[in-house]
């Protein structure tokens, strides 16, 4: 018979946190490991964490060593692997080991490591092996850190909500789009209520006082060698410094270690067209219901990616520099250092290319010195969480209630109409192109929006 929700667990000399994968759920299993050491100051521990993610904890002051643990998740599980990472935990005799996932593979590698407290998430059979078991489901609409965080095994469950407007939106006759701010409060562990707003505004002046979230906040800190790349980079950009407002722009995402997920990505034409209309400045007639606004000041956006980005950013650029010729904008686009770009005035903005010249860190720095950063459901969009920058993130196949920003960490935007309870619940066929109906107008509504502070 498993333990209750809430229990009284020793005080434990050495503690494991298994999260191998992927960078954005590692990141929001980060609050996890900064409320276990506030629990307990003098634990040892430690996380088991894959290659790939592992970048994102380089330097978390809450964790004593990584345990390298790749290659031990569906999608990408090699038993030799798996085995070995099973021993080497087995060895390190831990007191307690924390498994945020649903994956009967951890559960399992859990179980293997002869702790005797095993606190995890179950969902259905999954989490067989755990003596304290967090109850929840494949498709549970609460917000994934709060299910985390749950497994401190102190009293602060949490309840969800999410705000939802209507905003117009349809100035390019792609549908509506909802612009989503999820709730997570401190109480009792219960499933998530949604409120929506009939007001057919972004900002809809009814939105309830929110507590103070930032324990939720992703844990991640840019090196000194990640800011001063960054700051380097900006310079040889030209861009950053010019008085004007920086929006970060990473049109790539959905791939991790076993997993391919091209829905998950908003069409690079239409990420070219937001930064052209950015770096106009302005705001164009009929955008979500916000009056017209030809002094707005253009900004200067960066588009950013890992090397495997480097195609789809150049695409980004191309799009933008066709927009600005076919709007005469009268923006600079162009590569790496705004190559070719012409008179633009004094209140445009520039659209270059960044992608694949920094690390993930040095990536984390950059948005750091942004206004808004702009992304795809991704680990990045939680790096721009973990940094403090506004985030506008657009969902598709996932869920925006379970992944999107924590309140006054940014905003989702979604497809479709409002009051679905989570995108992305049913069949990923059905889901393949819902991104793509996600209109220009109604993102730059929503990053002019998060300029302006409203990212409550």
């Amino acid at each position: 018979m498993p333990a209750p929700l809430y229990v009284a667990i020793p005080t434990p000399r050495r503690a494991l946190i298994l999260k191998p994968c992927c960078i954005g759920d590692v990141l929001m299993t980060t609050p996890l490991a900064r409320a276990i050491k506030q629990r307990w100051p003098d634990v040892v521990l430690d996380w088991a964490v894959d290659a790939h993610s592992r970048p994102v904890l380089a330097g978390n002051p809450h964790v004593a060593e990584l345990v390298d643990a790749s290659h031990c998740i569906r999608g990408d599980l090699r038993w030799r692997f798996w085995l070995r990472t099973a021993i080497a935990l087995r060895r390190r005799k831990y007191d307690v080991v924390y498994t945020p996932d649903r994956s009967p593979l951890l559960t399992a590698l859990a179980w293997a490591t002869g702790a005797p407290v095993r606190v995890g998430l179950a969902s259905g059979r999954r989490g067989w092996a755990h003596t304290v078991r967090i109850p929840t489901t494949p498709y549970d609409p609460r917000h994934e850190s709060v299910l985390y965080l749950a497994l401190d095994g102190t009293p602060d469950g949490a309840m969800g909500a999410t705000l939802g407007a209507t905003v117009g939106g349809t100035a390019d006759g792609s549908g509506d789009v909802t612009v989503e701010r999820t709730m997570e409060g401190v109480g009792s562990m219960v499933e998530g209520v949604r409120r929506v707003s009939d007001a057919p505004t972004i900002d809809d002046g009814d939105s309830p006082d929110l507590m103070d979230l930032s324990h939720l906040r992703p844990v991640f800190h840019p090196s000194e060698a990640d800011t001063q790349a960054a700051r380097a980079l900006l310079a040889t950009l030209d861009v950053g410094g010019s008085g004007r407002p920086l929006v970060v722009i990473h049109p790539g995402g959905g791939e991790n270690p076993g997993t391919h997920m091209p829905s998950k990505r908003w069409p690079a034409a239409r990420f070219g067209a937001l930064a052209a209309r950015l770096a106009k400045g302005g705001v164009e007639e009929g955008v979500a219901g916000r009056a017209a606004d030809s002094t707005a000041e253009g900004t200067d956006v960066v588009v950013v990616g890992g090397p495997d980005d480097r195609a789809l950013a150049a695409e980004v650029i191309a799009r933008a520099t066709e927009a600005a010729h076919d709007g005469a904008t009268g923006m600079a686009a162009g590569g790496a250092a705004a190559v070719g770009a012409t008179d633009v005035g004094a209140t445009a903005g520039q659209v270059v290319d960044a992608s694949g010249r920094l690390s993930l860190g040095g990536t984390a720095a950059l948005i750091d010195s942004a206004e808004v950063y702009v992304g795809n459901d991704s680990g990045v969009a939680h790096l721009a969480a973990a940094v403090g920058t506004p985030a506008v993130v657009l969902f598709g196949p996932t869920s925006s209630q379970r992944y999107g920003p924590v309140p006054g960490a940014g905003v989702a935007v979604v497809a479709g109409a409002v009051g679905a309870a989570s995108v992305g619940d049913g069949p990923r066929e059905a889901e393949a192109n819902r991104i793509a109906t996600i209109p220009v107008a109604g993102v730059e509504a929503a990053v002019r929006g998060a300029l302006a502070g409203d990212v409550r």
